[in-house]
């Protein structure tokens, strides 16, 4: 049977899946990250039920990946859950053979930030975790993943205002200064829901809602093609906007690298004109 990462239970023979789970757990991944790798074996092994872990091979996987219409970038989020297990699995078998998968070329996609009418209409929304979770993507620029887990103590005092412990991917802390709005909509969320300690979006997962679930909850409020990664990219737009600093809009944002962080970044068609024409003066 599946452990809590997933509500499925583990096809027979692939149990091997789950300790390997418990193993990322042993090394500090988070609840959700190891979720979404186990999720990504477990649709293989649903759809391979002929299969058993160590029949995986490199050529296996390429073969049925290859009959899936997926995005570039969720090819190489499988490609590297796929990669990390069967290495894994290898070692325990003390088999020598190297895995390694093809890289993934994931072109770069325009950002689309989320207008502000539409954020005005999710602000006004009756669920107030929606509304909520909206604010934090669009104006602290919070991951999804990294909405569920903020917890009443994550919120530090300081002389100019508060600032937000944010638990990032990987591990990765980072600060979030937040705005008077902002500041403001979170104390009105607490008072009426009645929370004063622990999580801000409480539920089933380790004590809070699951991250997939909270991104049904927006996006499904969202016209199409908006997201709710989407009012991420506003927030790194407006920011960028304001300073004209990557450097500062990285750092909020928790990117390892400035390309990155330019990913998120859309610019109007009034900047760009002017910019062309200021190089033609």
């Amino acid at each position: 049977m599946g452990i809590r990462y997933n509500r499925k239970h583990t096809p027979p023979s692939w149990e091997l899946v789950d300790d390997w789970a418990l193993w990322l757990k042993a090394r500090g991944l988070r609840p959700e990250t190891i979720r979404v790798k186990r999720q990504h074996l477990m649709q293989f092994a649903r759809a391979n039920k002929h299969l058993q872990p160590h029949d995986l091979t490199v050529e296996v996987v390429l073969g049925w990946a290859s009959t899936r219409d997926w995005r570039p970038e969720t090819r190489h989020h499988f490609y590297g859950s796929f990669s990390q297990f069967m290495t894994w699995e290898r070692k325990r078998r003390n088999d020598p053979r190297p895995v390694e998968f093809p890289l993934v070329r994931r072109p770069r996609t325009l950002a689309r930030p989320v207008p502000d009418h539409i954020i005005d209409t999710l602000t006004a929304h009756p669920d107030a975790r929606v509304t909520l979770a909206a604010r934090l993507a669009a104006f602290a620029g919070l991951r999804r993943g990294e909405i569920p887990q903020v917890q009443v103590n994550d919120f530090i005092d300081e002389p100019d205002g508060r600032t937000l412990l944010v638990h990032g991917k990987g591990g990765v802390e980072r600060l979030v200064p937040v705005s008077t709005h902002l500041d403001t909509a979170i104390r009105h969320y607490q008072a009426a829901k009645g929370i004063t300690t622990g999580w801000l979006f409480p539920g089933l997962i380790d004590g809070h809602i699951s991250a997939t679930w909270l991104g049904k909850l927006v996006n499904a409020e969202l016209p199409k093609p908006w997201t709710l990664h989407g009012l991420r990219h506003r927030f790194a737009t407006a920011i960028y906007q304001k300073t004209k600093d990557l450097i500062v809009v990285q750092q909020l944002l928790g990117h390892a690298s400035v390309a990155t962080t330019q990913r998120y970044l859309a610019f109007t068609s009034d900047s760009l004109r002017a910019a062309v024409n200021a190089a033609d003066t």
